[in-house]
């Protein structure tokens, strides 16, 4: 490092950007390549897409050659921004599919460019909650997601946007889906209704589609209310009489056909696990896996 070079870096912090179509130009000027893949520039320490994180993506995409999905991808876009005092810093970096990276990009926005968009993540509290004390007992692993979106990169939906939620594992199990509406008016946990004739709630991947990806809801519509959630998998290898000791949450149904459970996301979360923990009557293996998205209205 040359003392040129920490001068000039010092200058790009200093000079302040008045605007996020400004910021987007200059975070993608001169990048030539093609099926670029814009991962959402999330705040430092968080995973939440913010509205401010998606106008950003939404500009970039407007001055380079991007794809939709990360799987056809070549080259990727990704990065984070850091709230300051009376600005943000945003730093991006270009790499290709061996994570190489070739570029990096660093702009300091000014206040007045953000002043009316939501930029801070409002999840925190139920962020820590989510990630401390996942249950996994021996070895059964568990995932979930959205086929054709990657979860490191962020995931953004637009209304009208239909996913398939896809789940994999690597043994026989059963298990049940809780969503958590993590919107600032509206905080709430549900239990969805995935399961069989026996239960509503609980149902099993067995035989040949273990270790495969497997749909368990095909199709569903991005609607309003808009904003973040996250859809989370509670699982456990079958009893050896093939019965499932899972306890999904109790729920009330509501008028919107939401089976809610009572409390705030961050104590549901924590609820649940004390609740598929305190009984141990069979010799089994328990997992859980999430996925967090959010939701934009056009």
């Amino acid at each position: 490092i040359t003392l040129s070079k920490v001068k000039l870096n010092i200058q790009k912090i200093e000079d302040k950007i008045p605007s996020i179509k400004i910021a987007s130009k200059l975070l993608t000027k001169n990048i030539n390549k093609s099926d670029i893949y814009i991962s959402t520039i999330k705040p430092h320490g968080s995973s939440q897409v913010t509205q401010f994180a998606k106008i950003l993506k939404d500009s970039m995409s407007n001055h380079i050659n991007t794809v939709s999905n990360s799987y056809k991808a070549k080259y990727f876009l990704r990065g984070n921004y850091e709230i300051l005092k009376n600005s943000i810093f945003i730093t991006v970096s270009l790499s290709d599919t061996s994570n190489n990276i070739l570029e990096t990009r660093t702009v300091t926005l000014d206040k007045e460019a953000y002043k009316h968009t939501k930029y801070k993540p409002s999840t925190k509290t139920f962020d820590e909650s989510l990630n401390s004390g996942f249950v996994k007992s021996g070895k059964l692993s568990v995932s979930i997601g959205f086929k054709g979106y990657s979860r490191a990169d962020g995931i953004d939906l637009n209304d009208g946007d239909v996913v398939d939620i896809v789940v994999k594992t690597n043994k026989a199990m059963c298990y049940f889906l809780l969503g958590h509406t993590l919107k600032e008016d509206t905080k709430f946990s549900y239990v969805l209704p995935i399961g069989s004739d026996n239960d509503p709630y609980i149902n099993q991947i067995t035989g040949n589609d273990v270790n495969k990806n497997i749909i368990i809801v095909n199709e569903v519509p991005i609607s309003s209310p808009f904003g973040s959630e996250n859809l989370q998998i509670f699982s456990s290898t079958l009893s050896k009489k093939g019965k499932c000791p899972l306890i999904v949450p109790r729920c009330t149904e509501d008028d919107e056909e939401y089976c809610v459970v009572n409390g705030k996301p961050s104590q549901v979360v924590v609820k649940t696990r004390g609740l598929n923990l305190k009984k141990k009557k069979f010799k089994v293996e328990k997992a859980e896996a999430s996925v967090s998205f959010t939701s934009f209205g056009k």
